[in-house]
């Protein structure tokens, strides 16, 4: 009687892992319609671990993909016409999307109407200054309500530099929060400014509707008193607008991103508005970087009830113009011009 041999088995296993018998009759079937795909060969001797021997591709002609009807980032609309991907939003004629504001707003925002109370280009005496700059490390101007003064004030012992030529204010301090009080009586008001940061950890800070250093003139005077001021600061990549009730204690208000992020080293405009609306401060900060004002964030701040004693503000209050920097250094405002709404 004859010894029945083992076989060797070839083994085909598809792209599924799926065994397929190996003969001629069964792969030809296999392999019909099947151009480009993979298959895993092996060979199992009798007693013997499998070993794979490689990958055969079906033969055949694979046709590529249609090319695209559309150019890259659109596609056909359910009319055949090509369209963005994303479709732009669409606002009426003077008026553009904005992505902070998730909105249509006015390509140019016209200015408020307002009484000028304040400007530095004619309220500083520019004539006066004895060669290119003056710098003052105290107060400028007579002390006294409605002076329109400035006075530096804060930690680092801050000065301000006036160049004559330019009409620039140059604030540089040592410390982190130098700050310059200007002698404006204002409440309801609209401060314009032009400001320059020399670093990107660096932010120009505004205060105004502000009584921090009534204890200057009233000394004791109570926390009520004091009001610390409606503020809008604005860094590289953030516009902010905080409420400080007395000294150290705030309130947020609005806040929003900036996209895309300031420039150091470049002028920048500005114009931070706040007056009442619905028994709160409304807040508007407004920048122009080039192609006119725009709108980069608003809203309300819950303001305790000293801050709405009109006749407190306009017998004294002052506005600022702060540098906040951490390890110091020098930050450039102009054209600062004060408004009463």
């Amino acid at each position: 009687m004859t010894k029945k041999v083992a076989k060797v088995q070839i083994i085909v296993t598809d792209e599924q892992g799926r065994q397929v018998p190996f003969n001629t009759k069964t792969l030809t079937k296999e392999f019909q319609n099947k151009a480009g795909k993979k298959y895993k060969v092996a060979i199992e001797e009798p007693g013997k671990s499998r070993i794979d021997i490689g990958e055969y591709i079906v033969q055949g002609s694979v046709n590529p993909p249609p090319p695209p009807e559309c150019p890259p980032g659109q596609h056909k609309d359910p009319n055949g016409n090509c369209v963005p991907d994303e479709v732009p939003h669409e606002c009426p004629s003077g008026q553009h999307w904005d992505e902070q504001q998730q909105k249509c707003v006015d390509d140019v925002v016209e200015p408020p109407t307002g009484t000028l109370l304040y400007d530095s280009n004619t309220d500083i005496n520019w004539d006066a200054i004895t060669g290119t700059s003056q710098v003052v490390t105290d107060v400028y101007g007579e002390f006294k309500p409605n002076g329109k003064y400035f006075r530096m004030k804060a930690s680092g012992s801050p000065k301000m530099i006036l160049m004559k030529d330019t009409k620039e204010l140059l604030l540089e301090h040592g410390g982190k929060y130098g700050r310059a009080y200007f002698g404006v009586c204002n409440y309801a008001s609209r401060l314009e400014a032009e400001f320059k940061l020399t670093d990107a950890s660096h932010n120009a800070s505004f205060k105004t509707r502000n009584r921090h250093q009534f204890a200057d003139v009233q000394s004791g005077a109570p926390d009520n008193k004091r009001q610390g001021g409606q503020g809008s600061s604005f860094a590289v990549d953030k516009v902010d607008a905080d409420l400080e009730v007395v000294h150290g204690t705030e309130i947020s208000g609005p806040s929003k991103s900036l996209s895309p992020k300031l420039e150091v080293n470049k002028y920048y405009k500005m114009r931070f508005s706040q007056y009442d609306k619905n028994g709160k401060i409304h807040v508007v900060d407004e920048l122009d970087r080039g192609n006119g004002f725009e709108v980069v964030n608003e809203g309300d701040v819950n303001a305790p009830n000293q801050f709405f004693n009109k006749a407190e503000f306009e017998q004294w209050s002052e506005f600022w113009v702060r540098a906040n920097m951490d390890n110091g250094g020098r930050m450039y405002f102009k054209n600062i011009k004060m408004y009463a709404l």
